[in-house]
Formats: structure tokens, C-alpha cells, sequence
């Protein structure tokens, strides 16, 4: 009997040993969460940080910067910050926060110079001030959507001015004192004889917010070559941005001077002289026919003689429009001699005749009666 409750008492002290040590650890496990929620937790913490981040982007705004013509390298700054630069087809993307704060663009590129052209900034158009159009600095400039604005420049062209005559024949520059050629606005230009000259040949007309680039046309109006104008003006005109390299056609002319005997029609005469419009006087040999060719003067009003020692020489004036001929007549000492002597034979026959007339006055009183004459009773 004592055995038995001895193994009795053995039993329920193990039996309580063991409830003691399973009973926390089931107390634990239950008190802990699934393996399935735990793991479940950090997506749903990912989740929310993403929806907080998409909450908090901040909107943008764009200003595209177009410039017409298209140019690339063209620098600007929004607010004084660094530089943006227009691409190849000439446009520019400044990038800011949407707000309803204001903002200052620069275009810091006013005038820009490629081969044989010149640019120069004309105006912005697109801009919401038009008292701003004509300045390089765009103040309160909004951010608050998209925008766009457009820097207009004009275009000088580098232009190579050429003088030919009638006949293609190339007029040498040296001869020519000044050329001048009007625009289509009215305005006249002068236009180096040699190397080029810079004129206007694209302009910007605008009228509220497009614009249009214009070529500019120009006329001839004068080539002074000796004083001069050799050109008729308004009949020639060329464009600079299709060509710049421009010819004008100007009138040249042979002059031929003569020199004759007044009295006698044969040739006389030792030089021909000529006095330009400009009053310069050039002087050639007469040949045997008594002649000198000026050639390819340019047309005008021009004085010509010949020299013959001690004759009597007279001038003519002519307008060289064509090739002319003129003939100066010479009246030599010979010729002086003949007319004087032509003079007293007239004079000789004047007084005999005049005399004649008187003796027959005197005489007639006394000349019997012509019988025709007597009457009859």
C-alpha cells in the first residue's frame, strides 16, 4: 500500500512539472500574432508612404521661347539663373514650379553674326504686356500654366554690289564716286562701289499676337561715274535675302569728235578735247580723217572742240545718249582771208553799182529825148 501511494505522489508531481513548463509557451503562442499578418504589415506601410509621396509632388510649368527666324545658341534666363539655350530649330523650354508668383525672362543674346548675316532683336510677341514688346527683359512673367512667347529678330544681309554696262562689260569700281539704292519703306541707302555693304533684308511686322517676317526689296537709284548718273532710278531692283550679291546696269557710250574747215567742209583740226560732266577735260590726237573716238563714257551732257594753232574754234554741247558724232567747225586764217576778200569784191560791186546809179542822175538831163517818148500834136 505504501508503494502505491508513494508511485502515487511521483506521478502527480511530474504531471505538474509538465503543465507548468507547456502552459507558457502555449500562453506565448497565443499572445503572438499569425505568420500571415506580420508579413502582411510591411506592404501595406509601403503602400501608404507611396500615397503620401504622390500626395505631396508639386505641379510644374513651362515657358517654350521660340525664336523667329529659327536660330540655335540663342542664350536666355528665367530670374538671373543660369542660362538656357535655344536648339537647332531655335527653341527653348524653361521649367518651373506652378505658382502664382511672378517671374523675370532675359534674353541675353540681342544681336548675333553668321557668315554674311546679321541679326538683331525686333520684339517679343505672345508677351501679355505690349509695353515690354520692344525690351530684351520680360518682367512678371506668371508661372501659373504652359506659355509660350516668340523673340523676333531682323536680319541684316552682307551685300556685294556689282556695276556693268549695256553690254555686261564690268564698269571698274575705281571709276564710280558713289551708288545709292531706296528700300520699299522709302528710306535711301548708299552702296559700297566695291566690297560689301550691310543692308536691311528681313524685317518683322507684327499685329497683336502673330507676326510675319518680310523681305525687303530695294531699287537702284543712282551709279555717279564722272559726275554722272548712269542708272535710271527705280528701274533696277534686287532683294538682299534671295541674292546678295547684286549688279546694276548702267548707259556708256562712244563720243566722236570731228574737227572741219567752216569754209572749205575739208578736215582741220589737231586735237579733240572734252569736258566731262564733271568738268574734267580730256583731250585725244584727231587721226587722218580729222576724227577721235571717246570710247565708254558714261552718259551726260558734254562740251566738245578740237585745237588748231591760231583758227577760230567753236564747241558744241551734247547729250551723250547714245553713240554720237559731233562736228566742230574751224575757221583758219585762210578762211579768214577768203571771207575778208569775198567782203571787199561785195563791196567793190555795192559801190559800183552805186555810182553807176548816180552818173546816170547826173547825166540825164542832158541825154536827148527818147523818140518813143516825144508826143505828137
Amino acid at each position: 500500500m505504501r508503494t502505491r501511494h508513494h508511485t502515487g505522489n511521483l506521478l502527480t508531481v511530474l504531471v505538474a512539472a509538465a503543465a507548468m513548463t507547456v502552459c507558457p509557451a502555449m500562453r506565448a503562442a497565443a499572445l503572438s500574432p499569425a505568420p500571415q499578418a506580420v508579413a502582411a504589415q510591411p506592404s501595406t506601410g509601403t503602400a501608404r508612404k507611396t500615397e503620401a509621396a504622390a500626395d505631396s509632388a508639386v505641379p510644374e510649368a513651362t515657358v517654350t521661347i521660340t525664336i523667329a527666324p529659327p536660330l540655335p545658341g540663342v542664350r536666355l534666363s528665367m530670374d538671373g539663373t543660369a542660362a538656357v539655350v535655344t536648339d537647332e530649330s531655335g527653341v527653348a523650354v524653361v521649367t518651373r514650379e506652378r505658382a502664382a508668383g511672378r517671374h523675370t525672362l532675359t534674353l541675353l543674346d540681342t544681336s548675333l553674326e553668321t557668315t554674311g548675316k546679321r541679326y538683331s532683336f525686333d520684339r517679343w510677341v505672345g508677351q501679355r504686356d505690349p509695353e515690354q514688346a520692344f525690351t530684351p527683359t520680360l518682367d512678371g512673367l506668371t508661372m501659373r500654366g504652359d506659355s509660350s512667347v516668340t523673340a523676333t529678330f531682323s536680319v541684316a544681309y552682307a551685300v556685294t554690289a556689282h556695276v556693268v554696262d549695256q553690254n555686261g562689260a564690268p564698269v571698274d569700281p575705281s571709276e564710280i564716286s558713289s551708288a545709292a539704292a531706296r528700300s520699299d519703306t522709302g528710306a535711301v541707302l548708299s552702296l559700297a562701289p566695291s566690297g560689301p555693304t550691310w543692308l536691311e533684308g528681313t524685317r518683322v511686322t507684327a499685329r497683336s499676337n502673330k507676326y510675319e517676317l518680310q523681305n525687303v526689296t530695294y531699287s537702284w537709284q543712282s551709279v555717279v561715274v564722272s559726275g554722272t548718273n548712269v542708272v535710271d532710278a527705280g528701274q533696277q531692283s534686287f532683294t538682299p535675302a534671295t541674292n546678295a550679291d547684286v549688279t546694276g546696269v548702267g548707259q556708256f557710250h562712244d563720243l566722236t569728235v570731228a574737227g572741219y574747215d567752216a569754209v572749205l567742209g575739208r578736215g582741220a583740226g589737231e586735237q579733240a578735247v572734252i569736258t566731262l560732266p564733271d568738268g574734267t577735260v580730256r583731250s585725244a590726237r584727231l587721226d587722218s580723217a580729222h576724227s577721235a573716238v571717246f570710247p565708254h563714257l558714261p552718259r551726260g551732257t558734254y562740251r566738245a572742240t578740237v585745237t588748231a594753232g591760231a583758227s577760230v574754234v567753236g564747241d558744241q554741247q551734247v547729250r551723250l545718249s547714245r553713240d554720237i558724232t559731233v562736228r566742230a567747225p574751224v575757221i583758219s586764217p585762210a578762211d579768214i582771208a577768203i571771207l575778208l576778200g569775198l567782203l571787199v569784191l561785195v563791196a567793190g560791186g555795192l559801190i559800183l553799182v552805186g555810182h553807176r546809179r548816180v552818173w546816170r542822175r547826173l547825166l540825164a538831163p542832158f541825154r536827148p529825148a527818147d523818140p518813143t517818148e516825144v508826143e505828137v500834136g
